[in-house]
């Protein structure tokens, strides 16, 4: 745990880095190569708390926060202000620049007196490396069929040369962040054709099951069927969350147990299974309610991955889980499942809570977690950008009325959520939420759409993940 002087200070510095980089992408060239370095090695060394070494460290963690403190306080302030006071993207550089010359004396002390106190633990290199290597971390909201534009973001990253080292995700975004996290090579035209080829029939039925975990729906989702051949491991176990090439984690809502009995009687009953009238509106009908679970005093978030025994759930029945939309989607265990049972069981009585429903009515954007579990020690190292996607904001379609109560909710969300991303991608063009199972004409337009959406930052992530070397103040 981090205290909040340190969090404001480190906040405070990513805001300047990025700030950096986008006047780097809009003046390059305006400082030398070796200039530039040394701006981002001051903000980026300035960041270093904790660590684990990189090149052989044996997981062991360094705490350096203490003897960079006065560094980080002086850097933040310093450099936040000439952020605020100049607005054109030369001046700023020049005016940082500036600074990272003052600040150079004492960045070099700092340096060396880490190195001789951890002289045992570390060596310049290891330090140098969480300075001015820093990894991406990719944080995907929920958002219905409108997170289909995912895909041809992830792609167009991946073709930048961009993976992330840690994805995290809600809802839809814990769906897809689950085929990123599979293979660091993406096999992108293999899964919009798994995506294409599906039909309602094979993802949703409308039969209940007896609820275990989860609560009753309209529908009940069926994930195992339609993808979990791409989950299974060569000896034919179903991969789990701790299985995956990337590190990957997602965001369920645990419904608290001391609410769960306030809930109205329609959330246990199960809903017809020939329900009158059209599907899509009673779905509309029901989304209504769905806005009274975003409220923390009913439903917490809860990391599935973040402890060594949720590792070893599932990875398929997790994104589940955190795609199950409460009184419309059901996502539950089967009988059969008794490692998952034993591990859920576990999970809810140390998070007291009584179900487990969409992670996005929790976090739907869930980059404040992403970044305390980062600096909880999730990599080892703490040097990260964020680059968030959400795909769920406000947008103005009279067909779609009944998701206005949402889209507020969430955006109440974003306003803690977003300080803590270097870059929020905000998808304008979307497949409409209900569009599950889009056809494979729509599929491309998402897939185009999230490509289209994505160019405009990818140069200012290639800029904030561009190594940074340490260069003598002398």
């Amino acid at each position: 745990m981090i205290d909040a002087a340190t969090s404001a200070s480190l906040l405070e510095i990513q805001r300047v880095e990025r700030a950096v980089a986008r006047a780097e992408v809009a003046r390059p060239g305006f400082l030398l190569p070796r200039e530039l370095d040394r701006v981002r090695y001051l903000l980026g060394f300035a960041r270093v708390t904790r660590f684990a070494p990189r090149r052989g460290g044996k997981g062991k963690e360094i705490d350096c926060g203490g003897e960079v403190a006065p560094l980080r306080a002086e850097t933040a302030e310093a450099a936040g202000e000439v952020v605020r006071r100049e607005s054109e993207a030369p001046r700023r550089l020049r005016h940082l620049l500036d600074l990272a010359k003052r600040l150079g004396p004492t960045l070099d002390r700092t340096r060396t007196r880490i190195l001789e106190h951890h002289a045992a633990e570390l060596s310049a290199d290891d330090l140098d490396d969480e300075a001015g290597r820093p990894v991406l971390v990719s944080v995907a909201g929920g958002g219905g069929g409108a997170g289909f534009v995912y895909v041809g973001a992830y792609e167009a990253l991946e073709r930048a040369g961009i993976v992330p080292a840690y994805v995290i995700g809600a809802s839809i975004g814990a769906l897809l962040g689950l085929f990123r996290a599979r293979r660091a090579a993406g096999e992108w035209l293999g899964y919009a054709a798994l995506a294409e080829s599906l039909v309602p029939s094979a993802v949703f039925s409308p039969f209940a099951i007896r609820r275990r975990f989860g609560l009753p729906g309209l529908l009940r989702l069926h994930l195992r069927p339609s993808i979990g051949q791409l989950f299974t491991l060569a000896d034919g176990r179903a991969a789990t969350i701790g299985d995956l090439e990337i590190p990957y984690e997602c965001v369920v809502g645990g419904i608290r147990r001391r609410s769960f009995d306030q809930l109205p009687r329609a959330f246990f009953d199960p809903p017809s299974a020939a329900p009158e009238g059209n599907l899509a509106d009673r779905i509309g009908r029901l989304m209504w309610q769905v806005a009274a679970f975003f409220d923390p005093r009913l439903v917490k978030p809860i990391v599935l991955g973040g402890d060594d025994e949720s590792a070893k759930f599932d990875a398929v029945d997790a994104a589940g889980f955190s795609a199950a939309i409460p009184g419309v989607l059901q996502y539950d265990l089967d009988d059969g499942d008794e490692a998952s049972i034993a591990i859920l069981e576990s999970l809810c009585a140390r998070e007291d809570v009584a179900a487990i429903v969409d992670g996005g009515v929790a976090a739907n954007v869930p980059v404040e977690i992403a970044w305390r579990r980062i600096h909880d020690g999730k990599l080892g190292t703490r040097n990260a950008v964020y680059l968030a996607f959400d795909c769920f904001h406000p947008q103005w379609d009279p067909r779609h009325l009944w998701l206005q109560p949402i889209t507020q909710a969430v955006q109440l969300q974003m306003l803690t959520n977003a300080p803590y991303a270097h870059w929020v991608v905000r998808f304008d063009s979307t497949l409409s939420p209900p569009t599950l199972t889009p056809d494979p004409s729509a599929m491309r337009a998402a897939v185009g759409w999230g490509r289209e959406a994505i160019a405009d930052c990818l140069p200012v992530l290639q800029a904030l993940l561009r190594p940074a070397s340490w260069r003598a103040s002398t």
